[in-house]
């Protein structure tokens, strides 16, 4: 019994001294002008220590799912960015676009439909237990492809509103 309070304190004292790996940098300007990074705050010279910036990983606390978050927010900032360097389109190129972007919308949400027609018929003929794992599957690659054209609907919705904005704001 004595031995294992031991090592429950050794473990304990453990986890109380233990230092979190954390990434932080410094930036400053050596005598040549130039700009140097380092993780090691005794490689900055003593004189250039109280101008250096120091900076920490902003993800070194954040969990996989909002790592995954702020990446996928970044690739939409770039992709806004693109978009804005995109030489403007004529009002009836944009019309035009958003027709063919309509069109396209509508037609694959027949084929959703038609798909999950198709699934609710299925469902009374998934009587054994790998059918119903088939048909599980089927419904959650369904899914999957809801999400993904309401997501494309969404952005339409946005394309539109911005058109009829710009459009409004011209005349």
């Amino acid at each position: 019994m004595k031995q294992v309070c031991m090592l429950l304190s050794l473990c304990l004292l453990a986890f109380l001294f233990a230092n979190p790996a954390l990434a932080e940098f410094f930036k400053y300007r050596d005598s040549n002008g130039v700009l140097r990074f380092t993780d090691n705050l005794a490689e900055v010279p003593l004189d250039q220590r109280p101008g250096a910036e120091s900076y920490k990983e902003a993800d070194d606390y954040l969990t996989p799912y909002q790592k995954k978050e702020r990446a996928e927010e970044a690739r939409q900032a770039s992709e806004m960015a693109a978009k804005e360097k995109e030489p403007a389109l004529s009002s009836e190129a944009q019309r035009k676009n958003l027709n063919k972007t309509r069109t396209e919308l509508e037609k694959e949400y027949g084929e959703l439909m038609h798909a999950k027609e198709a699934l609710q018929k299925e469902q009374a003929q998934a009587t054994t237990p790998e059918k119903k794992a088939a048909y599980k599957k089927s419904v959650n690659d369904l899914n999957k492809r809801i999400i993904e054209f309401e997501g494309r609907r969404n952005q339409y919705e946005e394309s539109i509103k911005n058109f009829n904005a710009k459009a409004g704001a011209e005349k």
